[in-house]
C-alpha cells in the first residue's frame, strides 16, 4: 500500500532515511512518505505510484538525479503529482506548520497526459521558512509552480523521451533515448554512478540513467 516511510526529524547530523540506487515501483499509495523528516536520496527511480514522492509538514529533503514518473497502470490511476510537499499537515482539526527545506537536483518530474496540468505541486500556510529549490531539473508543468524556485537551466514540458513505455503491455523502460532533451543538461554532484553504476561523465544527464 506504502512504499517506504519516514518520520520526525534525525536525532544527529545524518538523514533519517537515506536512499542510494533505490527502485520504488507500483506502489498503490504514496512511494515515498516523508513526515517532518530527512530524506536523502541519490540516483532513484520512483515510478508509477499513486502518489510517487508525498512529503509534508515540513523537514529537510535532498533530492539528487532520480526519475519520478507515472504512467496509468493496470492497478493505479495516475492522479495526484508525481511530487507533492507542504509545510503543514492537518490534525484533531488543527493545522499544525513547520520549517520546509528541499533540493531536487538533476531530476525528472513526469507524468502521462492525465488530467494533471502540473506534476508538482508546493503548498505553504504560515511564516515557517520554505526555501524550495530545482537545480537542472525536467518537469510538466502548466504554469509557474508557486512556492518554489527553478533554476534557468531546468526543462519544462518537453517530454524526457523515455526508452519505451507501453501501458498497454504494462512495460516501462525509463532509459533515455538518444533524443532525449535530458541527456547532457544536469550538473556534477558528488555521486559518480547511476542507478545502474554506470559512470556518469563530465555533463551528466538529468534523471536516474546516464545515457
Amino acid at each position: 500500500y506504502q512504499g517506504v516511510i519516514a518520520q520526525d526529524l534525525s536525532v544527529n547530523t545524518n538523514p533519517k532515511l537515506t536512499l542510494s540506487q533505490c527502485v520504488i515501483d507500483n506502489i498503490y499509495d504514496a512511494g515515498v512518505l516523508g513526515i517532518n523528516t530527512n530524506i536523502y536520496a541519490d540516483n532513484c527511480l520512483i515510478s508509477n505510484c499513486g502518489s510517487n514522492v508525498l512529503l509534508a509538514l515540513g523537514g529537510d529533503y535532498r533530492f539528487i538525479n532520480c526519475t519520478v514518473a507515472s504512467y496509468n497502470i493496470y492497478y493505479v490511476t495516475h492522479k495526484n503529482p508525481v511530487l507533492q510537499a507542504s509545510n503543514f499537515a492537518k490534525q484533531g482539526g488543527l493545522i499544525l506548520t513547520a520549517n520546509l527545506k528541499a533540493l531536487f537536483q538533476n531530476c525528472i518530474f513526469w507524468g502521462d497526459d492525465s488530467n494533471l496540468d502540473s506534476e508538482i505541486v508546493i503548498a505553504i500556510q504560515g511564516t515557517n521558512p520554505f526555501p524550495v529549490n530545482f537545480d537542472h531539473v525536467l518537469y510538466k508543468a502548466q504554469n509557474d509552480i508557486a512556492n518554489a524556485v527553478f533554476d534557468a537551466n531546468s526543462i519544462k514540458n518537453i517530454g524526457p523521451a523515455f526508452d519505451s513505455i507501453d501501458v498497454s503491455h504494462s512495460y516501462y523502460n525509463f532509459h533515455l533515448k538518444n533524443n532525449s532533451p535530458a541527456i547532457n543538461k544536469g550538473i556534477i554532484t558528488a555521486f559518480p554512478l547511476d542507478l545502474d553504476d554506470k559512470p556518469r561523465d563530465a555533463n551528466p544527464d538529468i534523471g536516474c540513467y546516464e545515457k
